[in-house]
């Protein structure tokens, strides 16, 4: 996807923002930020350990 974003902004000339990319950094700031997924929502099965 990242060759694809950089010949689009080529093609078009604005900026083109690669999802692949963007989520990649949006997980890094959610991971710097302490934040996780909820337990409620995500219950963890305490019949098997998960690394």
């Amino acid at each position: 996807m990242s060759s694809l974003a950089k010949k689009l902004e080529q093609e078009l000339g604005i900026p083109v923002i690669d999802p692949a990319v963007a989520s990649l950094k949006l997980a890094e700031v959610y991971v710097s930020m302490g934040l996780a997924s909820s337990n409620i929502s995500y219950e963890v099965s305490s019949e098997r350990e998960i690394f």
